[in-house]
């Protein structure tokens, strides 16, 4: 992986969307750019960027015929960030090497919702200033070849769990269930549910509803 640099952090917009959502592909390289600030005054900023061929494009904006793409994600070793998103997404696929390991391997990118970091805004959609952890969507992976990934097993008991149960009986029972987690993405799913995240972004992803006594439903 060798790092280069490009003058000027170009940071896509909060509610930015790439051209394509959903793909499969083979990862040919990875690597770090280091871009310099948007002013004098501001710290250079680390990307990392998984540079990929043979795409079989599952979801897109517009038809996109390339046969190689990049997905670049600012490396911000922060809680909630999307690259920390990035990180926990391939842990919760079952891979547990070096991202290097990853070069030569095909893999599945999503653009999907997770709890990330996004400027704070008021109910009109105005920036009000700061940041705030909530409901957005980033890429991640999903599936890396050869590697067993028991997450959709997790995911449909999660469903099943939830299904005519509010938050509170949710948790407790799904605390409860040791056998969970020996699952793929349990520590990841255990924080949201211990903070109360993971029933909200669900019913965001369409996979819950819930009804006006507060109880969820598997839709």
């Amino acid at each position: 992986m060798m790092p280069t640099t490009r003058p000027i952090d170009t940071a896509p917009p909060a509610d930015f969307t790439p051209v394509i959502t959903d793909f499969k592909c083979l990862i040919t390289d990875v690597r770090d750019e280091t871009r310099a600030g948007r002013n004098e005054d501001s710290r250079p900023v680390e990307w990392f960027i998984f540079d990929c061929a043979e795409l079989e494009v599952l979801a897109a904006r517009e038809p996109f015929t390339m046969p190689v793409y990049q997905v670049e994600i600012r490396m911000i070793n922060m809680p909630y960030s999307q690259w920390a998103v990035m990180k926990e997404s391939i842990r919760n696929c079952g891979y547990s090497g070096d991202v290097n390991g990853l070069i030569g391997k095909h893999v599945h990118f999503q653009w999907a919702p997770a709890i990330i970091s996004l400027p704070k805004r008021d109910e009109s959609g105005n920036n009000t200033g700061g940041y705030e952890n909530r409901e957005g969507h980033c890429w991640q992976i999903v599936e890396v070849e050869g590697v067993e990934n028991t997450s959709n097993q997790l995911e449909d008991k999660i469903l099943t769990m939830a299904d005519n149960r509010n938050a509170a009986a949710f948790k407790a029972e799904f605390l409860g269930d040791m056998s969970l987690n020996t699952l793929t993405g349990y520590d990841t799913t255990a924080n949201q549910v211990i903070q109360g995240q993971l029933l909200p972004l669900l019913v965001t992803m369409g996979k819950l509803s819930l009804d006006e006594n507060g109880v969820y439903h598997r839709v």
